[in-house]
């Protein structure tokens, strides 16, 4: 039991001395995968026909990179909604209303 508090100890003190460099890095890699499994989600809707005109995408802020967006606008030919990010230009505002 003593060894098992010990563990806990050191893995939360490594954490905290992990520096802000390696979390943002560890944050863009979480962000890159899941861009690629909501692709791979589209391209299953698309070849099951399930995207079908006049839909449109409604996502989070975690969904902002140019690419996917490229990928839904431009390859599906759908719109993507998403809150806007501090760090870009004001495009849809808040969507807060918008619930699931």
């Amino acid at each position: 039991m003593l060894y098992l508090i010990f563990i806990r100890l050191v893995g939360w003190m490594a954490l905290l001395a992990r520096s802000v460099a390696a979390r943002d890095a560890e944050l863009l890699v979480l962000r890159q995968e899941v861009e690629v499994l909501a692709a791979e989600l589209l391209a299953h809707a698309a070849r099951t026909g399930a995207l079908r005109p006049g839909l449109t995408l409604i996502g989070d802020k975690g969904f902002a990179g140019r690419e996917f967006e490229d990928l839904v606008t431009t390859g599906y030919g759908l719109p993507l909604v998403r809150p806007d990010r501090r760090d870009e230009a004001p495009r849809h505002g808040s969507i807060g209303w918008i619930r699931q």
